[in-house]
């Protein structure tokens, strides 16, 4: 290894006896995939009782927080109340199953319940569609939304969720809470015939204007939100000022919306006691149990209502659910998958569309409550959704007494992450997106770029070190290299986005500070057409002050990937070069970290003494174009042969045996930017 040109010696692979071996563990490969869609089977079989003890008390009281939360949130999503407690129902049931994080509650949220709603209330507009109920094309939107994402985890591309950074996630999903307050005032007030779904401020004025009308659920809703922000702030400082009692104010605190909806059911009960008409308005008959069970029947028209409001409803899913996730990840120390996560999303909404569920996806409010209960694993959602399976069946009598008012409190309090309007929402999510790709690709495409010098690495003993550190030539103290000699490195990968911008940098560079040893117009009417008079008259006299360049070394330790656009930009770099400088140039490359990028480079024409490019430009006769640069160069050599036998060159190449050079020349790649600097200078720096 130490007598050869290359860092990595070419190797043959037996692609035959690869084939044969993927298909002899073929199936291991295969029962090792299905496997790895369900992680229960890497936990369950060690369940014991300290776990069921955590995962009872944190199941119960996520349950009991997302039964009041659920119905409110159906009522935002145009949809009845029994409909939220069918998607909590699916959600904290059969995450279990796919779950990577333990804190994670599927189900309801506020975001996904006002874009479905608005987007009901749109479709519904439309008299062509007056053939579907609002329960059916939620559901549709449940099947198909996941369906997509369930395909995208499949497929492992729960990396592309890396495009969008954390601030924007945050940004679009905590959203705004003066928005969707205003668009519910008039519900909470009583007051009905005010579309809640216009604009913003459309909804505030003419609240405003029917406030005569407001009636006395406008006194329930005022005291429940009293109790509410009461039990809140006083549990706060109770905690502080018991802190060894802060288990207990915790869970008062969290099922302060369970109180409210059962102390103002109770309410509105013994108004109704002796009365034909109740003085609130309350949520009346609610259907007992799963009675929207079934496969539904999706026609080709429902496909084409849903399909233009998907992706916006797809992005939300992923992007809310992975952000809380990793979150919860991050506080509990804890890793999440997050192509594994889309794949327990995915089936969660494909499997609620059988139970009349609409889409549904990580909730930040509960899944914080869930954690704070002192969770252990993610079967806590079983016990969830056994809570929500009891009220459906058991407590739906119970439901007809609720204040509607009151819910609508409880969801305005509970909601951490509120919604704006949809418009809001859809551009916010599309921008942002964007935003994030464009500055990914951006990034890709403007490299950082740098030219190095060196600085000696200091010993212990404070004595003089011939040891050194690459660094920007911008470095305090960075050494230049000799006259003559380039140090660049690229720090990402060499592709086809960024090749073009690598190419100008480093030919700019070149003719910036060397000297063009080709011979030059002796006339500027003799220059080309793109060449000001202004310009050439300038250069001669610049040109004849920089040094003749001897030798290129390039720092590859940043970039794992070269494509074939990039290997035909240095070829195209390494013909431009040559012909300024006016004879080979000399191309070092350090600290390639794989086979690949240098087996293209050596296919390139790199890697050898005379360094001939073998690649070409597409449509181009190769033999004609030697023979042109042969010609070319011969010229060239034969002018400059008095120039050059006057320039006193610092850089001496000979053919003596040294610890960088073989019997065919020297070598050309280095497992480090020092051995590089060492065979272009010839030890000489």
């Amino acid at each position: 290894m130490a007598d050869s040109n290359y860092i990595f010696e070419p190797k043959k692979k037996d692609l035959k006896a690869d084939v044969q071996r993927t298909v002899h563990h073929l199936p291991a490969f295969s029962i090792e995939y299905v496997k790895s869609l369900f992680p229960i089977f890497s936990w369950i079989g060690r369940y014991n009782t300290t776990w069921l003890l955590g995962d009872l008390i944190a199941g119960i009281t996520v349950g009991l927080v997302v039964i009041p939360q659920s119905m409110a949130y159906a009522k935002v999503a145009a949809l009845p109340v029994e409909y939220g407690l069918y998607s909590s129902f699916v959600g904290v049931t059969i995450y279990c199953l796919f779950a990577t994080s333990k804190d994670m509650t599927i189900g309801p949220t506020a975001v996904m319940s006002l874009l479905i709603g608005q987007t009901l209330t749109a479709i519904s507009s439309n008299k062509d569609n007056a053939g579907y109920s609002n329960p059916t094309i939620a559901a549709t939107f449940s099947l198909l939304a996941g369906l997509i994402v369930l395909l995208f985890g499949l497929l492992r591309l729960g990396i592309v969720v890396r495009f969008v950074s954390n601030p924007v996630i945050a940004g679009f999903t905590t959203g705004s809470a003066i928005n969707i307050t205003i668009s519910q005032l008039a519900g909470l007030l009583g007051i009905t015939g005010i579309d809640t779904r216009a604009a913003t401020y459309l909804v505030l004025g003419n609240t405003l204007k029917a406030l005569g009308r407001t009636t006395v659920d406008a006194a329930a809703g005022l005291t429940c939100l009293l109790f509410l922000y009461s039990v809140k702030f006083g549990m706060s400082y109770l905690t502080t000022r018991y802190s060894n009692r802060q288990k207990i104010f915790f869970f008062i605190s969290t099922l302060r919306n369970f109180l409210a909806v059962v102390i103002y059911t109770i309410i509105a009960f013994i108004l109704n006691i002796g009365k034909t008409t109740n003085p609130l308005s309350i949520l009346k008959t609610m259907p007992s149990g799963l009675h929207d069970v079934g496969v539904k029947d999706i026609d080709t028209k429902l496909l084409s209502i849903c399909g233009p409001y998907l992706p916006g409803i797809c992005i939300v899913l992923v992007l809310e659910h992975i952000a809380i996730a990793k979150s919860f990840g991050r506080i509990n120390d804890y890793r999440i998958a997050p192509s594994q996560e889309c794949i327990a999303i995915g089936a969660t909404n494909c499997l609620g569309c059988l139970f009349g569920a609409y889409p549904a996806t990580g909730s930040f409010s509960r899944s914080a409550i869930k954690s704070k209960s002192g969770v252990l694993t993610p079967f806590a959602g079983i016990f969830s959704g056994l809570l929500v399976l009891l009220a459906i069946y058991a407590l739906t009598p119970a439901f007809y007494y609720i204040p509607n008012a009151a819910l609508k409190y409880v969801y305005h309090i509970v909601a951490d992450f509120n919604a704006v309007t949809q418009r809001i929402i859809k551009v916010g999510i599309y921008v942002s997106v964007g935003f994030s790709l464009a500055i990914t690709l951006l990034r890709i495409s403007r490299p950082k770029f740098e030219t190095l010098g060196r600085i000696a690495i200091a010993s212990l003993d404070d004595k003089s070190s011939n040891k050194y550190a690459y660094v920007p030539s911008v470095f305090e103290g960075a050494q230049s290299p000799p006259s003559g000699i380039l140090i660049f490195r690229i720090d990402q990968e060499l592709t086809y986005p960024n090749a073009d911008y690598i190419e100008d940098e480093i030919i700019n560079h070149v003719k910036t500070n060397t000297r063009r040893m080709s011979e030059m117009p002796k006339r500027a009417n003799d220059l080309p057409w793109n060449e000001a008079k202004v310009t050439y008259e300038s250069k001669i006299q610049e040109n004849s002050a920089l040094p003749p360049l001897k030798a290129i070394i390039f720092d590859f330790s940043a970039v794992c990937i070269v494509d074939s656009t990039a290997v035909q930009i240095l070829v195209n770099v390494k013909r431009t070069i040559n012909r300024y400088a006016g004879s080979e140039v000399e191309y070092h490359f350090a600290t390639i970290l794989n086979e690949p990028i240098q087996k293209s480079l050596i296919i390139a024409g790199f890697g050898s003494a005379d360094q001939k490019a073998l690649l070409v430009d597409v449509g181009t006769n190769t033999a004609k174009i030697n023979d042109l640069e042969s010609k070319h160069s011969v010229e060239i050599k034969k002018s400059m042969e008095t120039k050059k036998s006057e320039e006193v060159s610092e850089v001496v190449i000979d053919s003596s045996e040294d610890s960088t050079a073989t019997s065919g020349g020297n070598k050309f790649f280095h497992l480090s930017v020092e051995a590089a600097v060492i065979a272009a200078t010839n030890g000489t720096w």
